[in-house]
């Protein structure tokens, strides 16, 4: 890859990332994202990238790495309100588990919570389902 296109790749993963959806990270909400989740498609804050790092997804710097053309064509039809339509779509904070907040004690408890419920699609519904082509897990 050039590097006039490595460079035009990467500043598009930045404008992608100014995004106003993107710039909290999604699982804590804390302000400032720094990686970029391509599994769920998610722009998440330096501490929450480790806790993916733990589930084993792969985890990209969003001003370090370089990007190829299709990552970026993914990220541009993702991002954190595309995850959240797909990942929370039955998600309520006042009968499920707390959003974890970037000052909440308990942070990476909340978030390896959080990761287990969206693996299990928990709060995902059947139209969400279908466009992940993962129905049979939550019997649609």
């Amino acid at each position: 890859m050039s590097q006039l296109l490595a460079r035009k790749l990467g500043q598009q993963v930045v404008e992608i990332r100014s995004l106003p959806d993107n710039k909290r990270c999604f699982n804590c909400e804390t302000l400032g994202t720094t990686y970029y989740v391509p599994q769920f498609s998610i722009f998440v804050c330096t501490q929450c990238s480790g806790i993916h790092m733990q589930f084993g997804q792969r985890v990209k710097s969003v001003t370090l790495a370089e990007y190829k053309s299709d990552e970026v064509e993914h990220m541009k039809e993702g991002g954190n309100q595309v995850a959240a339509y797909k990942y929370l779509a039955r998600y309520t904070p006042d009968k499920d588990l707390k959003k974890p907040l970037d000052r909440y004690k308990p942070l990476v408890q909340a978030v390896q919570d959080m990761l287990q419920h969206y693996y299990g699609l928990t709060w995902a519904t059947a139209a969400s389902c279908h466009a992940l082509k993962v129905c049979t897990m939550l019997h649609f």
